[in-house]
């Protein structure tokens, strides 16, 4: 049977080891993977330029379709319209500063979210615009063309200060009137009174970005992706790749008893609370999970010749890859494999 490859998309890892700062613990299978894989450079680059060249979209890092793309994941509708991500969000005043807290806090219920949206489809009837939601943490509307600005993702500005993070461009006045317009009509719709009443963090807000339109097709080199990212599944859905959740036991990924599915992307994307977290102890006890749950079973997967070879991507200026030859080689053997604060690139 052939042997699998298999890479790891992990965004930020080391970005995580920074936040553990010195709580850190040894992370033996990862220092090892460090240490001894070929380690290529490439341009670091946010999660969704990162994702798009993994699975062979091409287009401009400032134009990349994620509201369509993520909308065909959650709905399984193609449709060449212009969509756009129109996130419920919560604002948060900070001072002299307003900052964006994320969605998974507000946990709206569908009836609350298909309510707020059926607003907004009154609203804008007349623009020709479509507000619509397959999930209550993500909503999209169809525009009758592609604006002329550019937005921030929700993750790039997640935990930080709104201002710099605006849509600015050719249209941006359009963009920034818009979102006034929905945040008066959030500030009187009735479901977040009563979320005020029972004390929960209102929809205050959309955030707007990932305008774009969907592709017909792409090629992409895996022929198993294993994620929940609606980014990556729906990529993966185009190009014609199947696609699992990612499963509490790696070795539902290695045991995959399929010869045609030889390269295999599993995608651990951090959520909200991994974002916006400054606890040390959340990011260690993140560390240790991966430690556990997939560079040990890995390496050693490797080690027994199970899998052809493990790869590492973070989206931070390194590509790593390890064959089982990298593991027996002497120079490679002799090596000190030194703690991974040390090891780690620079």
């Amino acid at each position: 049977m052939t042997k699998p490859h298999i890479s790891l998309l992990i965004p930020d890892l080391f970005a995580c080891i920074d936040k553990a700062q010195s709580s850190v613990p040894r992370l033996k299978a990862l220092e090892t993977l460090l240490a001894r894989a070929d380690r290529s450079t490439a341009e670091p680059k946010s999660y969704y330029p990162c994702i798009s060249e993994l699975m062979g979209l091409e287009c401009e890092s400032k134009h990349i379709p994620v509201a369509a793309v993520s909308r065909y994941a959650d709905s399984g509708l193609k449709d060449q319209r212009v969509w756009m991500h129109v996130d419920p969000v919560y604002i948060e005043a900070d001072k002299d500063r307003l900052i964006l807290r994320g969605n998974s806090m507000l946990d709206l219920d569908t009836d609350e979210s298909s309510t707020l949206l059926q607003g907004l489809n009154d609203l804008y009837a007349e623009d020709g615009w479509q507000f619509e939601s397959y999930n209550n943490e993500r909503w999209y509307v169809s525009l009758t063309k592609l604006p002329a600005s550019s937005f921030h993702s929700l993750s790039d500005a997640r935990g930080r200060s709104v201002e710099p993070f605006m849509p600015s461009g050719a249209d941006q006045t359009h963009w920034h009137r818009f979102i006034n317009e929905v945040q008066m009509y959030l500030h009187a719709a009735e479901s977040n009174q009563q979320r005020l009443e029972q004390q929960q963090y209102p929809v205050n807000s959309v955030w707007c970005w990932g305008p774009g339109q969907l592709p017909d097709s792409i090629i992409s080199p895996w022929q198993a992706v294993y994620t929940d990212e609606p980014f990556c599944k729906g990529l993966a859905m185009l190009a014609g790749v199947l696609v699992y959740s990612p499963p509490p036991r790696v070795e539902s990924v290695i045991e995959e008893n399929s010869s045609d599915q030889i390269n295999r992307l599993v995608v651990l994307s951090p959520d909200e609370a991994d974002m916006l977290s400054m606890d040390t102890r959340h990011h260690t006890d993140r560390l240790i999970k991966l430690e556990t749950a997939w560079f040990k079973p890995l390496l050693q997967a490797l080690k027994q010749g199970r899998i052809a070879s493990l790869g590492l991507q973070t989206c931070e200026g390194h590509c790593y890859r390890l064959k089982k030859l990298g593991l027996s080689k002497i120079w490679r053997r002799r090596r000190k494999i030194r703690p991974l604060s040390s090891a780690r690139p620079r």
